[in-house]
């Protein structure tokens, strides 16, 4: 392959998805200096790859919005073929990003056997089950002669979102130690009871420490009220950061304990440990926290998993594998990883 070869990463995916493809980059980088990479990826997502050094060109598609349908898909098409690119890589799975990897016309278009639209890759590697998403993503650069090793996502920050964390931090008056608390989730089943966080909360404020409330604008309510069970020792920052600040936030948190979620994966590119508690999904999906300094929670149950996803119900309409998950045994489990033991769970 020549120097300065030209290089795409598609990722259309969720926020998470995203954030568990840039070590792809920084392989990229690491192997070929010269070369330029460029990634598409959707809006919500452009700002985990904002201040990536790793990537030269970021390309969004709005694939539900603006450039929904066939149009918009041809339109992007379009532009990705004047780009002339030597190699594309697409950790996606979907017929759509199979399209665009076609119709991008490189001679090079490497994705793994289980995508849609197998004909349209010139090289197809094997998906493995058993590896975490990470190290599936960074397989994919094998037919380009690269053996990665183990790289931990990557989440870049500017000044102003430093500095924007710190003047919230102490707006607030959030004394340390801080933990933070991500209660959100896309998929309502993936979600741990309110009454639950509550009650975490509670005892981890009554054994010293500060709580930062973690989510989107979506979740903005529900943290407000774990917010207020805690009067004067938990900060609401639900919609209020961006995603690089909140892994800003993450950074100086000495643990989160959150949902099979976005969050978690903003702790891996942080360094923060992290306690993942899992309902409908199972780490083995290969979407646990990545650092070794974390753990997951999760009961065994004949009914998990019940879909690799989560969902809007669960489909027995039992919600055990959420509401049974005690908040004192998280709570302990929590102790417990922050003094550097391994967890119960």
């Amino acid at each position: 392959m020549k120097a300065d070869a030209k290089i795409l990463v598609i990722q259309t995916a969720f926020i998470g998805d995203v954030v568990l493809v840039t070590p792809v980059f920084h392989a990229l980088r690491r192997h070929w200096p010269a070369a330029k990479v460029h990634a598409v990826v959707i809006p919500s997502a452009f700002p985990i790859l904002q201040h990536n050094p790793n990537i030269d060109r970021i390309l969004v598609y709005d694939k539900h919005q603006q450039n929904s349908g066939p149009t918009g898909l041809l339109k992007l098409a379009r532009q990705l073929y004047r780009e002339a690119y030597d190699i594309v890589l697409a950790p996606h799975r979907s017929m759509r990003t199979a399209l665009l990897v076609r119709m991008s016309g490189a001679p090079v278009r490497i994705g793994f056997d289980l995508n849609s639209g197998g004909s349209c890759y010139s090289h197809r590697v094997t998906y493995q089950k058993s590896m975490h998403e990470v190290d599936r993503n960074l397989s994919l650069l094998q037919p380009l002669g690269i053996v990665a090793g183990r790289i931990a996502p990557e989440i870049f920050t500017s000044e102003p979102e430093r500095q924007q964390v710190s003047h919230l931090l102490n707006d607030s008056r959030t004394q340390q130690p801080l933990i933070a608390l991500a209660p959100g989730s896309v998929w309502p089943t993936k979600r741990w009871p309110e009454s639950h966080f509550i009650e975490l909360a509670q005892a981890l404020v009554g054994a010293g420490y500060s709580l930062c409330l973690l989510g989107g604008t979506q979740d903005h309510d529900l943290c407000a009220r774990i917010a207020a069970a805690c009067p004067g020792r938990a900060v609401n920052t639900a919609g209020l950061l961006s995603l690089p600040a909140s892994t800003e936030l993450i950074r100086r948190c000495r643990l989160l304990v959150s949902n099979d979620s976005a969050p978690l994966h903003l702790a891996s590119a942080a360094g923060t440990p992290t306690l993942a508690l899992f309902g409908p999904t199972v780490p083995e999906f290969g979407f646990a926290p990545y650092r070794s300094n974390s753990a997951v929670l999760g009961l065994e149950l004949s009914c998990r998993p019940c879909s690799i996803h989560g969902g809007r119900r669960c489909p027995i309409h039992t919600h055990a594998c959420m509401r049974d998950l005690a908040a004192e045994t998280v709570f302990a489990n929590a102790i417990t990883l922050m003094n550097g033991n391994k967890t119960d769970g």
